[in-house]
Protein backbone atom coordinates (compact mmCIF):
# COMPACT_ATOMS: atom_id res chain seq x y z
CA UNK A 1 0.00 0.00 0.00
CA UNK A 2 2.62 2.33 1.04
CA UNK A 3 4.26 1.67 -2.44
CA UNK A 4 1.25 2.62 -4.41
CA UNK A 5 0.53 5.68 -2.48
CA UNK A 6 4.91 6.59 -3.41
CA UNK A 7 3.97 6.05 -7.02
CA UNK A 8 1.64 8.61 -7.12
CA UNK A 9 -1.62 5.77 -7.11
CA UNK A 10 -4.65 6.15 -5.01
CA UNK A 11 -5.05 3.44 -2.57
CA UNK A 12 -8.33 3.41 -0.22
CA UNK A 13 -8.31 0.53 2.67
CA UNK A 14 -11.77 -0.83 3.13
CA UNK A 15 -13.65 -3.56 4.77
CA UNK A 16 -14.08 -6.89 3.32
CA UNK A 17 -17.88 -6.39 3.97
CA UNK A 18 -18.15 -3.14 2.54
CA UNK A 19 -16.36 -4.50 -0.53
CA UNK A 20 -18.46 -7.19 -0.97
CA UNK A 21 -21.37 -5.07 -0.22
CA UNK A 22 -20.84 -3.22 -2.95
CA UNK A 23 -19.82 -5.66 -5.53
CA UNK A 24 -23.59 -7.43 -4.87
CA UNK A 25 -24.77 -3.39 -5.81
CA UNK A 26 -23.24 -3.43 -8.46
CA UNK A 27 -25.10 -6.44 -9.48
CA UNK A 28 -21.91 -8.57 -10.07
CA UNK A 29 -20.87 -11.25 -7.99
CA UNK A 30 -17.42 -11.87 -8.49
CA UNK A 31 -16.07 -15.71 -7.79
CA UNK A 32 -12.68 -14.76 -8.22
CA UNK A 33 -10.01 -12.55 -6.16
CA UNK A 34 -9.26 -10.84 -9.99
CA UNK A 35 -12.65 -10.37 -10.64
CA UNK A 36 -13.28 -8.69 -7.03
CA UNK A 37 -9.93 -6.61 -8.03
CA UNK A 38 -11.45 -5.52 -10.67
CA UNK A 39 -14.72 -4.44 -9.55
CA UNK A 40 -13.27 -2.80 -6.83
CA UNK A 41 -10.67 -0.68 -8.86
CA UNK A 42 -13.45 0.92 -10.97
Amino acid sequence: MIQLQAAGLPVALINPRQGRDFTKATGKLAKTDAMDAQILAH
